[in-house]
């Protein structure tokens, strides 16, 4: 006996789209490591923002001391940022962030 489960067209067409998504992201993951990104550690609690610094909205969440990000882009006062496992893509304050290796 073999259960087969079957969601709706619009369940398989969004978990397609979620594990394309997490494909992309595992690639630009590797992709950083692979090309010698830099590798920043927060140095104090610090928010941050998903579209940006001057967002009409509160910063989505904040990184604690310690937590370790690759650079993405540098944007002047803010830099675009991604966690190590690349689950998050977000600008953050730069003074708020040490260099560690690049």
């Amino acid at each position: 006996y073999q259960r087969r489960v079957h969601g709706t067209p619009s369940e398989c067409l969004f978990f397609f789209v979620s594990m394309k998504l997490v494909q992309i992201l595992f690639v630009f993951l590797l992709f950083a490591m692979a090309h010698g990104a830099a590798l920043y550690e927060v140095t104090k609690e610090t928010f941050y923002y998903v579209t940006g610094p001057q967002q009409a909205r509160p910063p989505e969440g904040r990184f604690t001391v310690g937590t370790k990000v690759y650079m993405i882009k540098d944007q002047g006062s803010y830099l675009r940022v991604s966690t190590l496992d690349g689950s998050l893509q977000v600008y953050v304050a730069k003074p708020d962030l040490r260099l560690v290796s690049k």
